[in-house]
C-alpha cells in the first residue's frame, strides 16, 4: 500500500472508533443507570459517563465541521497527499477519481470510460507533470480529446485565449447551440495527479475552442 493511501485510510478509521468509542460509552452509561436500582453512587457515575460522551460528540461533529471548511476532501475520502502517488514507472499510478456536479444545461457525453482506458493503456503517463511533451498530463489529455473525437466530432481541446496555449489538463465540447464558438469544458486533472469525472461548465465566449489532434 503507498504512504498517502496508508495515512488517508488511518485518518478515516480514527475518525470512524472515535464516533464508535462514543456511542458505546453512552450505550455503558445508560445500562449503568438501568441497573442502578436507585444507587445514587452508579447513578452519578452513568451521569458523568453520558456527559463526557455528548462532550465527545459534540468535539467530534465539531473536528468535522472544521476539517470540512478548510479542505472538503479531506472528509470525503478523496484527500491525497501531494508527492506520494502510487503506481511505477512516470509515477503516474493510484490517481483517484472525484464526482463533480454538472449544471442542469450541459450536454457533453460522460467521457469517463475513454479517460479510464488511456489511463490503463498508458500506466506511466505522470498526470502530476505539468507543460508539453512525452508522458505529461498534456500528453495523457491530448490522447484522450484525439479518442473521443473519433466517435463525436464535437470533441476537442480549451484555449484559455486566441494566444495562449492549449490547456494541458481540459477537454473542449463544442456548443454551437448556445452560440458561435461556445463550447463546455471539462477539466481532467486536478491537484497530484487525481483524474476528475464530469467537472463541466459553459465556458465565456473568449476561450478558444480547439480541434483534437492525434499524440505524437
Amino acid at each position: 500500500m503507498e504512504f498517502g493511501k496508508l495515512i488517508e485510510d488511518i485518518f478515516k478509521w480514527a475518525l470512524a472508533l472515535v464516533g464508535l468509542a462514543v456511542f458505546i460509552n453512552f450505550l455503558w452509561a445508560g445500562l449503568l443507570w438501568f441497573t442502578s436500582r436507585g444507587n445514587t453512587g452508579i447513578i452519578s457515575s452513568a451521569k458523568e459517563k453520558m456527559f463526557n460522551s455528548v462532550i465527545g460528540a459534540i468535539i467530534l461533529l465539531a473536528s468535522y465541521l472544521i476539517l470540512n471548511t478548510i479542505n472538503p476532501d479531506l472528509v470525503r475520502n478523496t484527500f491525497k497527499l501531494p508527492g506520494l502517488g502510487g503506481g511505477g514507472g512516470g509515477g503516474g499510478g493510484g490517481a483517484e477519481f472525484v464526482a463533480c456536479d454538472n449544471p442542469p444545461n450541459t450536454k457533453s457525453p460522460d467521457p469517463m470510460p475513454v479517460i479510464l482506458q488511456v489511463k490503463s493503456e498508458f500506466p506511466n503517463i505522470d498526470l502530476t507533470r505539468e507543460g508539453p511533451g512525452s508522458g505529461t498530463r498534456d500528453e495523457f489529455t491530448a490522447i484522450v480529446a484525439w479518442r473521443l473525437s473519433q466517435t463525436d466530432s464535437n470533441w476537442g481541446r480549451k484555449k484559455s485565449s486566441a494566444g495562449a496555449p492549449v490547456s494541458t489538463d481540459t477537454l473542449g465540447y463544442k456548443r454551437e447551440d448556445i452560440g458561435p464558438g461556445r463550447f463546455e469544458a471539462i477539466d481532467l486533472i486536478a491537484g497530484a495527479g487525481t483524474l476528475q469525472r464530469g467537472c463541466v461548465g459553459i465556458v465565456s465566449s473568449s476561450q478558444v475552442w480547439v480541434q483534437a489532434v492525434q499524440a505524437p
